[in-house]
């Protein structure tokens, strides 16, 4: 058995979509749509227009991680041994099987139009502390990278969610799903593709456009992600930071041109952060 969770934080009309992408493949039953810190009125207009879904009401945001963790919890308090997981900025365009071991798996994910692919899995370049998103089978397992699978969609089997507490919380948004997939592949489990599921993916609306999320978060993490798993994915601290650095010159190089003096507040911030 499995069920669809869908992580919302308002925006309702795209919420709706993606639920009734979802109907077009399962019983109302088997999706939980979590309201992560959505406002009472967003609640209330996709409650009544989906009545027989089941919704779960976190108050306050919890970031992607906690509102992640929170829906993935719920649903496996039921009999289901999988969950598909789904951001409401995606369409669910096709729905395969679960896969047939106990697994994190990445579907497919289209960019928008489907003459192009998103990404099937992603690779995290631990010495350039990059990601990289894979677009075919040959990319992802046979990538020079460590593979990941992104946090837009996925898979998931319940011993790995009860084996691994799920994302780390403490990240809230972005790099949790590469933080997630270092820490089950060192585990032993398998980290691997779906991609008879098929999905449609546009801009994430929650944090496309905030710089705290594009920025700080983004950057913090990046460098907490990468740092923490170095010495077991056998990188050097030293090459880590020196990728960082460069990078980080070229961001205050091109927000001091721009004189966006927010954004260098927030670099700066995510750097001195840990």
């Amino acid at each position: 058995m499995f069920q669809i969770v869908i992580l919302s934080f308002n925006h309702p009309d795209l919420t709706e979509r993606t639920v009734k992408s979802a109907l077009a493949h399962v019983v109302p039953s088997q999706i939980l749509l979590v309201h992560n810190g959505s406002s009472l009125q967003n609640q209330s207009k996709l409650q009544d227009l989906f009545p027989d879904i089941q919704h779960l009401i976190v108050e306050e945001n919890q970031g992607f991680s906690g509102g992640a963790n929170w829906g993935l919890r719920r649903a496996f308090q039921s009999p289901n041994s999988w969950v598909l997981f789904l951001t409401n900025d995606c369409q669910l365009e096709e729905l395969g099987s679960p896969p047939s071991t106990p697994s994190l798996s990445a579907p497919l994910i289209w960019a928008r139009k489907k003459t192009m692919v998103d990404s099937l899995g992603g690779s995290f370049q631990i010495n350039r502390a990059l990601l990289a998103h894979c677009k075919s089978e040959d990319d992802f397992y046979k990538n020079a990278g460590h593979a990941y699978v992104p946090g837009t969609a996925f898979w998931i089997h319940r011993d790995l969610f009860e084996h691994s507490g799920g994302f780390d919380e403490s990240l809230g948004t972005y790099w949790e799903d590469v933080d997630l997939s270092i820490r089950l592949s060192q585990q032993g489990w398998h980290i691997g593709l779906s991609p008879e599921t098929k999905v449609l993916h546009g801009i994430g609306k929650t944090c496309h456009k905030n710089s705290h999320y594009t920025t700080y978060l983004f950057q913090r993490n990046r460098k907490r992600v990468s740092l923490k798993h170095a010495a077991s994915l056998g990188a050097h601290r030293w090459r880590i930071y020196l990728a960082l650095s460069s990078s980080w010159l070229r961001l205050f190089w091109i927000h001091a041109r721009r004189k966006n003096l927010h954004k260098i507040q927030l670099l700066s911030r995510a750097i001195l952060d840990h």
